[in-house]
């Protein structure tokens, strides 16, 4: 089977800098600690930034971001120097886009992510000091709260469309936080309430 062709990349960022940062927001669907793929995509670090229109400093970035995303999706070779009618814009309005926005509801939400052949994002603890990896699973989770550097990229594909996507390119985490999703309970409390029946000590377990 032959392979398909890449998304194509700008090379232009439109004139602003090269990455920004990202006011201290709360994470969601964090996949930091180790790689995560997509449907058949291809492995990657990622999370998804929470921005709280009840927050001025999130409105402001807003406003800027989407402003960035269409110079960077203008200076695309293949784009002509506009924005395509039909055109995937990384930023979401959970309330519009899903059916039940659950824990997303009243805010916009973007994916920022970097794949994993190119390596994982620089990640720093509270102090500005770097996370020690034996500390991932336990400190990047999501509900945690983090800033992030980004920096979106314009892409064309042949069957895919144009877009613009966000490339994560490192991460603080701020403070912890409530976590969000659910977890799973212990096996000792899922079947608290089942009767057991009693087995004779000189019956090993899995013999036939």
């Amino acid at each position: 089977m032959a392979k398909s062709k890449p998304a194509r990349q700008t090379k232009d960022d439109g004139g602003k800098d090269k990455r920004r940062h990202v006011p201290e927001f709360r994470g969601s669907f964090v996949h930091l600690a180790r790689p995560h793929a997509v449907a058949d995509g291809d492995p990657r670090f990622s999370m998804n930034v929470m921005l709280d229109p009840d927050n001025d400093e999130h409105m402001d970035f807003l406003d800027d971001l989407e402003e960035w995303i269409e110079e960077v999706a203008c200076a695309h070779a293949d784009f002509g120097g506009k924005v395509p009618k039909k055109f995937t814009n990384p930023i979401k309005e959970a309330d519009v886009e899903f059916e039940d926005p659950g824990e997303f509801a009243g805010h916009f939400l973007f994916t920022a992510y970097k794949n994993a052949d190119r390596g994982r994002p620089g990640i720093l603890g509270p102090d500005r000091e770097p996370m020690d990896e034996m500390d991932y699973d336990e400190e990047l989770y999501s509900g945690a709260y983090y800033r992030a550097t980004i920096r979106p990229w314009a892409w064309s594909h042949p069957t895919g469309g144009k877009g613009v996507s966000i490339a994560l390119v490192n991460v603080m985490k701020t403070d912890d936080g409530d976590r969000l999703g659910s977890l799973d309970p212990d096996a000792e409390d899922d079947f608290a309430d089942v009767k057991t029946k009693d087995r004779p000590k000189s019956r090993a377990r899995g013999r036939r």
